[in-house]
């Protein structure tokens, strides 16, 4: 995997050896970003259930000014510290926490934090996608604006799933793979 654009591009991303992972494809990756790339720089990005960081690192390399990268496999958490040192990243841009999602969700509210953009990954099979979309909402950490994107990365036969407060925008389908791009419910289209 390698990121496509912005101070990294080129440079292949670090995959922690042994970790049970199944990384976001180069395709999807490359369609996610051209959907959202504009909104990308200066963005504040959360990666939750990040696996190698490809995504993150993605978001770090075009601009976004902070990322936080969260996975519950410390292999991972590690090897994302390890990419984003070799790509020469500023310290204070990036955290990546060993954590499960959802008491990652809670220390990220706990510290008042809020993503402009978040991309959540969790394993297909374990059911955790709406709950982590739902707790996004309850916990506040969406920025309350326009431009705000929670992107769902889940099994290409599964439904978008429907979440009080976020209204699907787009989705887009890549063989095995889907992604669902919701906003706010309410705001305007920023896209």
């Amino acid at each position: 995997m390698k990121i496509f654009s912005g101070s990294a591009r080129g440079r292949f991303v670090n995959v922690p050896k042994g970790a049970d992972l199944r990384p976001t494809t180069d395709k999807t990756r490359l369609a996610l970003f051209n959907a959202i790339g504009q909104l990308v720089p200066e963005s504040r990005f959360l990666d939750l259930c990040c696996g190698s960081g490809s995504v993150g690192l993605e978001a770090l390399s075009r601009g976004a000014s902070k990322v936080v990268f969260v996975d519950s496999q410390r292999r991972c958490v590690e090897s994302v510290k390890a990419s984003a040192a070799e790509f020469g990243f500023d310290a204070a841009r990036v955290e990546a926490w060993c954590a499960d999602l959802q008491r990652a969700m809670n220390q990220l509210a706990g510290r008042r934090m809020r993503f402009d953009l978040v991309y959540v990954d969790p394993p297909y099979d374990a059911a955790l996608g709406k709950a982590a979309l739902q707790g996004l909402v309850k916990l506040a950490l969406l920025e309350p604006n326009p431009a705000t994107r929670v992107m769902l990365e889940h099994a290409g036969d599964d439904a978008s799933p429907e979440v009080e407060g976020l209204r699907l925008h787009r989705r887009y389908d890549h063989g095995a793979a889907s992604v669902s791009i919701y906003g706010l419910e309410g705001p305007a289209d920023a896209l």
